[in-house]
């Protein structure tokens, strides 16, 4: 088994919001064309200028995701700072903490426990935490962490702000041959993902009509614990495939969890 790496993203949301996230369109092996991505991209990127009354679509570029960052992008983001200190006033008196501000190295841990929860132990490597980035930016809604690795052939791309995370796959032959285009989605779900059977249940309605090869999904009325009906994080608001490889969106968001971001939360 070998593992290769470079960087993970991770992200929270809240219940009432989960139906109006995520619903993008796409394009696949027929449109590809001079979008295909660079050798060193995994999947062509998705459109982002179609207006589609998707929260946050455009706002946070969401479309652009599923692309990995160069070396260079890397660089200029490191190392990251620490702004969850106090904001000191103009008398040099220590203020209040900036608010959801979290510092690098908890960002980091709970991109690590995203990652951890969203795979199965197989397709993590020993080196996991290791093979996380964190990207920066000046926007903290903006700040991502990254992660790309390789096992048995198949190669995981996640990228994460605090409030959703985007999964891209590049397929080994052993995870790929023989899947018809329309069942690759669930069929890596089911292989790669620790709730996969449930990811793959999703209802999922057919989007060809916005691009060929998207897919959407989102929540699952009355799936519960026993305290009602609502959004799980595992309910993966889009997927899409261009030929080559597959993304998978989801949201943070879970009805069981004591803690959820909008987007346009920071993060560090």
């Amino acid at each position: 088994m070998s593992a290769r790496t470079r960087a993970s993203q991770v992200v929270a949301v809240l219940p009432a919001v989960a139906a109006l996230l995520w619903l993008g369109p796409v394009w696949a092996v027929d449109d590809a064309g001079d979008a295909a991505p660079a050798p060193e991209q995994w999947i062509a990127a998705l459109p982002d200028d179609l207006g589609l009354p998707v929260w946050g679509w455009r706002e946070y570029g969401m479309a652009r995701w599923v692309i990995w960052p160069s070396d260079d992008d890397v660089a200029e983001r490191q190392p990251p700072r620490d702004r969850s200190e106090p904001v000191g006033d103009p008398d040099g008196q220590s203020g209040k903490p900036h608010e959801l501000l979290c510092p690098p190295g908890n960002a980091r841990s709970e991109a690590l426990s995203w990652v951890r929860e969203l795979l199965k132990p197989e397709w993590a490597p020993p080196d996991l935490e290791d093979c996380l980035t964190l990207l920066q930016e000046e926007d903290p809604a903006e700040s991502s962490v990254v992660c790309r690795f390789e096992i048995d052939g198949t190669g995981i791309q996640i990228a994460q702000r605090r409030w959703a995370m985007c999964v891209v796959v590049k397929p080994s032959p052993a995870l790929s041959d023989g899947v018809p285009g329309d069942q690759m989605g669930p069929a890596l779900m089911r292989a790669l993902f620790a709730r996969g059977d449930a990811m793959a249940e999703v209802p999922a309605t057919d989007r060809h009509d916005l691009a060929p090869g998207l897919w959407l999904g989102g929540y699952v009325a009355g799936e519960g614990d026993g305290r009602g009906g609502g959004p799980r994080w595992w309910h993966w608001k889009a997927w899409y495939t261009d030929g080559l490889g597959v993304a998978i969106y989801f949201s943070k968001l879970s009805f069981d969890r004591k803690t959820s971001y909008l987007p346009g939360n920071p993060w560090f």
